[in-house]
């Protein structure tokens, strides 16, 4: 191989901001990013279609559905990570427990 072909392969800085790697350099503050709450706005955006399109046909295509098909289409309408928060009522199942344990004499 050449050295001119070399050259031509090898990778070049896309601007100041990136190293010879094509990453971004040590200390770049970066971009604006995203602007905050467009993710939101396509989540929502997409859940509206999705409802319209329920609207119009949704049963209709639940029906022609297989069954492992219809639980990857609901697995993927919840939520990744979801938190159950308990608060008393955990609690109050140990105190009606720990009644019953001294009703019975225990």
């Amino acid at each position: 191989m050449t050295e001119e072909v070399r050259q031509e392969t090898t990778a070049k800085p896309r601007s100041p901001l990136h190293d010879e790697n094509g990453k971004f350099a040590k200390g770049n503050p970066g971009g604006p990013g995203r602007p905050r709450g467009m993710r939101d706005q396509l989540e929502y955006d997409f859940i509206n279609a999705v409802q319209k399109e329920f609207a119009l046909r949704g049963l209709a295509a639940l029906s022609q559905l297989e069954a492992k098909e219809l639980c990857d289409v609901a697995v993927k309408c919840l939520p990744k990570e979801s938190r159950v928060d308990l608060g008393d009522t955990f609690s109050d199942l140990l105190r009606r427990a720990d009644e019953l344990v001294s009703q019975r004499g225990g």
